[in-house]
């Protein structure tokens, strides 16, 4: 199999089974919201672990009021799913996944270095810096990253002069990358750079197109 799609494949099983931190977590989740074929190989990769679970653990005995437990938490909304929630924040006209807008820490644009402007985004881990980045139209995006970093595009586009990425399309970079933004729309994008990153290990600078 082509290391690109190693690498790829790699993210969504850790993905589907929990072991991203919380800032990579958020970029996958966005690009499956946004992606059926990811979607699709997500739901296959949990299959797979559920079927695993099931064959290598034992049961185990559940107490009576199991049942009535869990169903008056869900009653009383205490886990609600963050991509079930509304955000009234300046990721709403972007047509965002809300898993992703409940996560903007402010509701205005921080101005930037080179033409972009950008947005923090709130997480308890500090194993990954993530934000959301405004791009202005044919504006280079220099990213200088010792670790692998995630970027998901969701409006306008970038390239690297040899692929050209649109809404949903994941990309990952390592070292010093160059970028592109659209020459007319420009280009919103919502980027993880972690300090840790479990399959780096496999390539030193690779771009992924999906």
């Amino acid at each position: 199999m082509d290391v690109k799609e190693d690498l790829y494949h790699a993210l969504l099983m850790e993905y589907a089974s929990g072991c991203l931190d919380e800032g990579q977590s958020l970029i996958i989740a966005a690009h499956v919201a946004l992606s059926p074929a990811a979607r699709k190989t997500v739901a296959q990769y949990e299959s797979v672990g559920g079927a695993i679970l099931d064959d290598c653990c034992g049961k185990v005995a559940m107490t009576k009021d199991a049942l009535a437990h869990v169903l008056s938490k869900i009653d009383r909304g205490d886990s609600p799913s963050p991509c079930t929630q509304k955000s009234k924040s300046p990721m709403a006209y972007m047509n965002a996944p809300n898993c992703l807008q409940t996560y903007v820490e402010s509701a205005t644009w921080t101005d930037g270095k080179n033409g972009y402007q950008t947005i923090s985004v709130r997480t308890s881990c500090h194993r990954s810096k993530s934000r959301i980045y405004k791009i202005e139209p044919d504006t280079t995006f220099s990213m200088n990253s010792r670790s692998h970093q995630l970027t998901l595009v969701l409006e306008g586009s970038l390239h690297n002069g040899r692929n050209i990425f649109r809404r949903g399309d994941l990309i990952v970079t390592s070292g010093d990358a160059v970028l592109h933004s659209d020459a007319e729309q420009g280009c919103i994008c919502a980027i993880a750079q972690p300090s840790v990153f479990s399959v780096r290990r496999w390539v030193q600078k690779i771009f992924i197109h999906y």
